[in-house]
């Protein structure tokens, strides 16, 4: 296993009054999981992102990763990547390649290798490394921004990412080439990669398994397909269904037989042509 949360609870405050953000949370995440972590405003998805990564520690409870608890973040450090929602307005640097390298040269790494690393991270996420290497991060597309700052924690070499919000104020065009990147780096390099997000619509194109969380705890947990069935319980936490679940429930309700698997419109297309043939 690779990352583990048993028993975890978690307050920014302490004494008699504190509150918890989290409460009873067990997770295990797997070595190449793709996963979406959904639920509405406040339900601690970041807490939990900076809990599962080492930057933050539970109040009770216990965080493992590849089996040893984690009581230093510098014992992850280079192993688990944190992409912040906005973090391109974390640059820095002058120059894109001083931005990826420069938490590569904190570590220690020779210029060689940090030459080497940088270039071909910026090659796998579609990023021309001769055309890009010199040029001011902050004068790049918002989607070439997000790419850079993916880049950055990639050139590590991370075991697992997480991500919190990876394309809000992004377009359509740079939503989709965000998602392309991970389900590649994850098919090709066998990454884990947690995706926080409200857009239940842009998680069921991309991730296997869905974790839903509400009130700091844990509610369902399973294959993106079965979450979703769970229709009238989904709304009844307040929580949002894609789209194309939303329409062919109603259109099930109305005696049409279609699966309660359809989530994407890929998936529609297909189940409304079988339809019709």
């Amino acid at each position: 296993m690779l990352v583990e949360l048993r028993d975890v609870n978690f307050s920014y405050t302490q004494g008699p009054h504190r509150k918890n953000v989290l409460r009873g949370v067990n997770l295990s995440i797997d070595q190449g999981e793709l996963i979406g972590l959904i639920g509405p405003t406040g339900a601690g998805k970041s807490t939990l992102i900076l809990l599962a990564s080492g930057l933050l520690f539970p109040t009770q409870g216990t965080i493992l990763f590849e089996g040893r608890r984690i009581d230093n973040f510098w014992e992850v450090r280079g192993k688990i990547g944190v992409l912040f929602q906005f973090p391109e307005s974390q640059f820095f640097e002058p120059t894109v390649f001083d931005e990826i390298a420069f938490g590569l040269k904190n570590f220690g790494f020779s210029s060689l290798e940090i030459r080497e690393r940088v270039f071909n991270i910026l090659t796998q996420l579609g990023i021309n490394f001769e055309d890009f290497k010199n040029r001011s991060p902050f004068s790049l597309s918002d989607g070439e921004k997000r790419r850079v700052a993916l880049a950055s924690i990639l050139a590590f070499e991370p075991k697992i990412i997480f991500l919190d919000e990876p394309t809000s104020n992004l377009d359509k065009e740079g939503r989709e080439e965000i998602f392309s990147y991970l389900k590649l780096l994850n098919k090709k390099k066998n990454i884990a990669i947690v995706i926080a997000s409200h857009d239940v619509d842009e998680i069921v194109e991309v991730v296997e398994r869905v974790i839903v969380l509400n009130k700091g705890q844990i509610l369902l947990d399973d294959s993106t397909k079965k979450i979703f069935r769970s229709y009238d319980e989904l709304k009844k936490m307040g929580l949002e269904v894609p789209q194309i679940a939303q329409l062919f429930y109603e259109l099930r309700k109305r005696g049409l037989r279609f699966s309660q698997d359809i989530l994407t419109v890929d998936e529609a297309k297909a189940a409304i042509m079988k339809g019709f043939s």
